[in-house]
This record gives C-alpha cells, sequence and structure tokens, in this order.
C-alpha cells in the first residue's frame, strides 16, 4: 500500500515539472485553425481594426518574396495556398521580427507555427511575430474554406 502511494505520489510530482516545463504559447486572442483558414483570415482581413493590437495564432508555410520573384522588398509570409480558376493563390500574414531584427526566418516552404500581434503599416496588416517554431507535422498546404 505504501510503495503504491509512494509511486503515485513520484508520478504526480513528475507530471506537474513536466506541466511548468511547456513553453506553449496557448493564450491567444485568435487561433486560426486548419479546417477554417481561409474564411478566418478573411475575417481578419475584413475586419482588421478589430483584431489590430490582438495576437494570432497560425500554421502554414513559410515563403519569403524571393520565391515569388516579383517584389522589391524582402518580406516573409506564413500562408496556405487555396485552388483557383486560374491557378493558386496564397492565403495567410505577412510576418515580421520588430522588436528584435537578429531573429532570423525557416527556408521557403518550411511548415512553421507563427504567433504575432496584428498590426498595420503603409503595406497593410502583418503579424509582428512574438514566436515562430518550424514544426516537424505538417497540415494541409491546400485549403479551401
Amino acid at each position: 500500500m505504501k510503495k503504491s502511494f509512494l509511486i503515485m505520489l513520484i508520478l504526480f510530482v513528475l507530471t506537474l515539472v513536466n506541466c511548468t516545463k511547456n513553453d506553449k504559447i496557448t493564450d491567444v486572442d485568435l487561433d486560426i485553425k486548419e479546417k477554417m483558414f481561409t474564411g478566418q483570415v478573411n475575417y481578419v482581413y475584413r475586419n482588421y481594426r478589430k483584431y489590430v493590437g490582438k495576437s494570432i495564432r497560425l500554421e502554414g508555410l513559410m515563403l519569403s518574396n524571393k520565391f515569388f520573384d516579383i517584389y522589391d522588398e524582402e518580406f516573409y509570409t506564413v500562408v496556405r495556398l487555396k485552388p483557383d480558376c486560374c491557378g493558386e493563390n496564397d492565403v495567410g500574414f505577412r510576418v515580421e521580427w520588430t522588436k528584435d531584427e537578429t531573429k532570423t526566418y525557416p527556408n521557403d516552404e518550411a511548415w512553421v507555427e507563427a504567433i504575432g500581434t496584428l498590426r498595420v503599416d503603409s503595406n497593410g496588416i502583418y503579424l509582428d511575430l512574438i514566436s515562430l517554431k518550424e514544426l516537424n507535422r505538417r497540415g494541409a498546404r491546400y485549403v479551401r474554406h
């Protein structure tokens, strides 16, 4: 009986220790999920004033303007692709490290989780990054909704 209690107590303590070591940011204002990715992103664009200053999390492909090779300024986006009548469009947000410009961006087409605060500048809306992590598990590259 004492041995079982001791084992249960050790497991309980180990569970608590592991919970406190979790560095995942869970408290965001909007968590954009795969199922309604396009709809949620479009809603933020249409109603961006409601979301300026709010934190947003999404997963998607890391793409730079070098990937598209049509822009003068360098910028990065986290997107998913949406089939369209004439090919495919990317749906997502421009992302930027504004507080720490020494931070780097993953390679094009890496699958990432981005967490940032929605901001507006002369180029439109973007996520001012809080966290940008490359993930091993990839979600759906193409989304419809």
